[in-house]
């Protein structure tokens, strides 16, 4: 973990601080999404569309792996809440 954390601080070396904003942002919210594998996807489209660093945003996203595993169930309970089906 702290060779990640060192990595991510080198990346983000010489950024602007909303640069770094965004890349947080937006790596914790695609980086939860409920369908594994595509947060990768997402993260690398982001970034591409909004001019960020392509690596810092992967890593982000990468760290918040164990996250996404986490929220999985929950987020599959809520949607046969919302949808109104079992969560089988």
């Amino acid at each position: 973990m702290k060779a990640a954390a060192l990595r991510l601080a080198a990346l983000l070396q010489g950024l602007s601080g909303d640069s770094i904003a965004i890349i947080l942002a937006v790596g914790l919210v695609l980086g939860t999404f409920p369908v594994y594998g595509c947060p990768t996807v997402f993260c690398l489209l982001a970034a591409l569309v909004l001019r960020l660093n392509a690596p810092a945003l992967q890593l982000v996203n990468q760290l918040l792996s164990p996250l996404q595993l986490a929220l999985l169930i929950p987020f599959a309970r809520l949607g046969a809440r919302i949808l109104g089906s079992p969560a089988g």
